[in-house]
């Protein structure tokens, strides 16, 4: 008798395996039920929160992503140092942000971001000696790390420094006279000043330096199915191919 009843339980697990891969086979949106982790990195525009609910540039970016890919994620936002070991260590799926020197998965490239130099009104620069000039630049702001990403500005010897705590300071510096030019990526900059209400005291068009492109970043110790990032992959080429990027982020800084 008990030999019979291990044999019947047998055959009913043998049924219900045969039933739930036909389930899934009729029903494809079974397999994409798993929600992805993403990360955004702390840092106003692009990830902030108020009242316990986040928001800012790349959130809205994974909102139009995840409505596309029909796909839900659990986003955290945290600072940029956790992101990276949350990536790291598998905690995170995948984020959006430009490439460092952890060799996470290049999954798509998505848009670019801008350095710009932001002068005071009535300082225009049109070319890289103009920060060597005396007679118009005394001294030009870099956010504390910025070196980086800044390197022939940064270690300029004939460009005379003032080192911003954060960009989000820059928009004092300016305003006090503390420096002639501050260094940034054009959307923060554009956020701040108009945040801080002084986008009336800069030069425009700013000068542009260089474009920094931006990746959709996937962890090594991704446990997820590989059919959920391809599908999400998909759908951020998608977005990348209509231009959504500077229409999402336009809401932010206009």
């Amino acid at each position: 008798m008990i030999i019979k009843s291990m044999e019947a339980k047998i055959i009913i697990k043998k049924w219900l395996g045969i039933l739930l891969a036909l389930a899934i086979l009729s029903c494809p949106q079974l397999v994409f039920a798993e929600k992805l982790k993403l990360g955004i990195f702390k840092f106003a525009p692009w990830g902030m929160s108020e009242n316990n609910e986040i928001h800012g540039i790349i959130w809205d970016y994974y909102q139009v992503i995840l409505k596309e890919a029909d796909l839900e994620a659990q986003i955290t936002l945290i600072p940029y140092p956790r992101m990276i070991k949350q990536l790291k260590d598998g905690t995170l799926d995948c984020a959006i942000f430009t490439k460092n020197l952890e060799p996470f998965q290049n999954i798509a490239y998505l848009f670019d971001l801008t350095a710009v130099a932001v002068s005071r009104k009535g300082t225009v620069i049109t070319n890289y000696d103009d920060f060597r000039d005396k007679s118009k630049i005394n001294s030009v702001g870099f956010a504390n790390g910025t070196d980086r990403i800044f390197p022939r500005l940064f270690n300029d010897a004939q460009i005379p420094h003032h080192i911003l705590p954060s960009l989000h300071q820059a928009p004092q510096i300016l305003a006090r006279k503390r420096a002639d030019v501050v260094i940034g990526m054009k959307h923060t900059m554009l956020y701040e000043f108009k945040r801080q209400q002084l986008l009336n005291i800069i030069q425009t068009p700013m000068y542009e330096i260089r474009k920094i492109p931006v990746w959709l970043q996937c962890s090594n110790q991704i446990t997820i199915s590989p059919a959920i990032i391809e599908r999400f992959k998909a759908a951020a080429l998608k977005i990348k191919a209509r231009g959504l990027f500077e229409k999402i982020s336009a809401h932010w800084l206009l």
